[in-house]
């Protein structure tokens, strides 16, 4: 299982720099046909667009595996033993009931949108958005790991204090 979900997180990283790497081809591109060779690329700007979206959100699971998200961990540090794992594990509940609620709107924006298709590259909005569900429930995973090892990581202190 623990491989499994290695291999989701190497995958999201993978995907996130195809994502990067596509925006800057497509951007430099773009901007070279443009000023260079004076002509436009009809399906840049829009493509550009869809990867920035699958970028950040993409993003937003390999940063929230590295605690790389904006927290006050100089506060909860501060903090003795038991509130720490407390303030600690009310943050993941809450971050766990955040993304419940984003799956929720993700997968419906995901469906409402499958019908209509971008003017330039007739994309499908709803593949477009298809990837919030999709990091929503991966983080939602990593929000019940990182509870799950908090407590675990906690017995064990406990259990080496002795």
């Amino acid at each position: 299982m623990k491989k499994l979900y290695q291999l989701l997180l190497r995958l999201m990283e993978l995907l996130a720099m195809i994502t990067l790497a596509g925006m800057v081809i497509i951007v430099f591109w773009s901007v070279l046909s443009r000023f260079v060779f004076n002509s436009s690329i009809a399906w840049a700007e829009e493509t550009s667009r869809f990867l920035m979206i699958w970028l950040t959100l993409v993003g937003s699971v390999a940063a929230y595996e590295e605690n790389k998200h904006v927290g006050f961990d100089s506060i909860v540090n501060m903090l003795p033993r038991v509130p720490r794992l407390f303030v600690t594990l009310l943050s993941y509940i809450l971050v766990f009931g955040i993304l419940l609620i984003l799956i929720r709107g993700g997968a419906a924006l995901a469906k409402n949108q499958w019908s209509w298709t971008s003017p330039a590259t007739k994309t499908s909005y709803g593949f477009v958005y298809a990837i919030a569900p999709i990091s929503f429930v991966i983080m939602a995973i990593q929000a019940v790991i990182k509870f799950i090892t908090a407590i675990l990581e906690f017995r064990k202190d406990e259990k080496e204090e002795r």
